[in-house]
């Protein structure tokens, strides 16, 4: 992987880092469910060829930067929100894992009904946007 981003991706840096920012106020501001439809906003775009890597190019400059969180659960919020801005048929999934659901929850997507990065270990979902 490069260490620059191409022209096109400075977009995406450009959309992922406002999200990056602005999510955590708007997540306090908000229950999840109704900042999950403000951030549900499908574009008619021509498709962006292999757009979850180039997301992922972007983050590791983002997670880069100081005061950025770097949650699954806010990285998971704005990858949901990108990916639905470009037509992505993408799911916000939360849940506790199911071995010791006394542990920390963990926040991921799935993309086509596929996790995307998903934790090693099972969790057991507590919550699915859009519902299933």
């Amino acid at each position: 992987m490069s260490d620059l981003l191409s022209t096109p991706d400075l977009s995406l840096f450009a959309q992922l880092l406002r999200l990056r920012l602005t999510i955590p106020l708007r997540y306090r501001r908000l229950p999840l469910d109704r900042l999950l439809a403000s951030l549900d906003s499908p574009q008619d775009s021509a498709p962006i060829p292999h757009l979850f890597q180039r997301i992922q190019s972007c983050e590791s400059w983002i997670d880069r930067i100081p005061g950025i969180p770097r949650s699954c659960l806010f990285r998971s919020l704005a990858r949901f929100a990108l990916l639905r801005h470009y037509g992505q048929n993408v799911t916000f999934l939360m849940g506790l894992p199911a071995a010791s659901p006394s542990l920390p929850g963990h926040a991921w997507i799935g993309v086509n009904q596929c996790p995307v990065e998903a934790a090693t270990n099972p969790y057991l979902v507590t919550f699915r946007y859009p519902p299933a």
